[in-house]
């Protein structure tokens, strides 16, 4: 079905469309590697980097376990040891914290506000200029249709301007309790309420 897709990546920095990038927001220089640096500067030794270009993660590795977790997703990547060596422009740059974002996320999200710091997972904190909110409005302007005829499913705070935008948008079962609160759709799985949904356009 890859080819009837469109793919929302890097949090919405990337969008494909078959093998066509449709829209992308890249991040300036400048600002990349600043993030970059004070990611790897003020993560006490425990944080890793990944700056994200169109098709390949550059990863700053300490050995933490980043690029096995890369590896497993199966993403193409190469390791640099310097944000300077990127060879193309940069959508997002992300830490991985392996002992968890906890002490890390006040430190790190407002500092970086200007560029939509989000905690992304358990071991993750994002940043970039785009988001899934634009990344879903590309899509949505790529297939001539409105937000409000969209379903989205989210699970952490880097979500939250997709699930704002769309018309039906459901958050994980799974994911925090202020973003629980602040969706009433819920699901343990996306097949679940598509099927819920399919059934009901049947009948």
């Amino acid at each position: 079905m890859a080819g009837d897709c469109v793919f929302l990546c890097e949090n919405g920095g990337v969008v494909y469309r078959g093998e066509k990038v449709i829209a992308k927001t890249p991040m300036p220089r400048a600002l990349a590697e600043k993030i970059a640096w004070d990611l790897w500067d003020g993560s006490d030794g425990k944080g890793e980097v990944m700056l994200s270009g169109e098709n390949t993660a550059y990863l700053m590795s300490r050995g933490r376990g980043m690029e096995e977790r890369i590896r497993f997703i199966g993403n193409r990547y190469r390791l640099i040891q310097s944000p300077a060596e990127v060879p193309e422009e940069i959508v997002k740059v992300s830490v991985y914290l392996s002992e968890g974002v906890g002490p890390f996320v006040e430190r790190f999200v407002p500092k970086w506000s200007c560029a939509n710091a989000a905690v992304a997972g358990p071991f993750w904190i994002d940043t970039t200029l785009s988001n899934k909110g634009t990344g879903i409005a590309a899509v949505c302007r790529a297939l001539g249709i409105r937000p409000a005829q969209v379903m989205a499913f989210g699970d952490n705070y880097n979500d939250v301007a997709m699930l704002d935008l769309v018309g039906m948008p459901y958050i994980m079962q799974s994911a925090a309790a202020p973003l629980r609160v602040r969706y009433p759709r819920q699901t343990a799985r996306p097949e679940d309420a598509l099927r819920a949904f399919l059934a009901g356009l049947d009948g």
